[in-house]
């Protein structure tokens, strides 16, 4: 258990697209309905929630567009802690949202996509033990960028989010260099799977369908409309 002045002082960022203000898995609508991958990425963030509410963390929802406040809330709910992302760039909007949330005091946060529905508690877990005993800690996506990635507040690296080529291979490796020139000490987390292109989402629900799995909304959500059903 971490003690509760601990958790106090720790929190989870959880940067999100609100549709219809702005699309979503767009790779994914190739394949599939809009409508029906507008439904999946909230059942991603449904599951993403859920993970987050069962660690007790405290939890900000940093949603873009900035003027979606109104529509984020009534998918959302009042009861989340909301606030728009500022900056010309995701990496400004990242940058943005750790300076903000470290002025409130928290000494502890995680920056956490929603790309990743069946992310396991033990890597949440991990991530918080591990933070106090590094400068940093990262969590790489097998596509070549991050999934997650934590600072506390004495050791943030607000260059980590300088020109980085957003949404390419590169991303991680590149992020690794410069925490290397920074003579950073970082912790690695588990490597895992995102959810970007329909084989992507295919080898998702075959790995869980019939399997314990963390990801419940989004795979119930996928055996509702048939999603596999040809293979049984």
């Amino acid at each position: 258990m971490v003690p509760s002045n601990q958790r106090n002082c720790q929190c989870v960022l959880v940067f999100l697209k609100v549709p219809p203000q702005v699309s979503v898995k767009t790779r994914l609508e190739q394949f599939l309905d809009k409508d029906v991958v507008v439904k999946l990425y909230k059942h991603f963030v449904a599951d993403i929630l859920e993970l987050l509410a069962r660690g007790g963390y405290h939890v900000i929802i940093c949603f873009y567009p900035p003027q979606a406040r109104a529509d984020v809330a009534g998918w959302l709910g009042h009861n989340l802690s909301l606030r728009p992302q500022q900056g010309r760039n995701l990496g400004e909007r990242m940058t943005t949202a750790f300076t903000e949330t470290f002025a409130q005091g928290f000494q502890q946060i995680l920056l956490l996509g929603t790309d990743f529905p069946d992310l396991p508690d033990s890597i949440m877990d991990e991530a918080f033990k591990q933070l106090p005993h590094h400068d940093a800690v990262i969590g790489p996506a097998v596509d070549g960028g991050y999934y997650l990635i934590g600072f506390n507040s004495h050791t943030f690296l607000a260059e980590i989010f300088n020109d980085m080529p957003w949404g390419t291979a590169d991303v991680y490796q590149r992020t690794l260099t410069v925490f290397s020139n920074k003579g950073c000490k970082i912790h690695v987390l588990p490597k895992w799977c995102d959810i970007d292109t329909y084989q992507d989402l295919e080898r998702f629900f075959k790995t869980h369908w019939q399997h314990q799995t963390t990801a419940l909304n989004t795979v119930a959500y996928l055996s509702s409309i048939g999603f596999g059903s040809e293979k049984g």
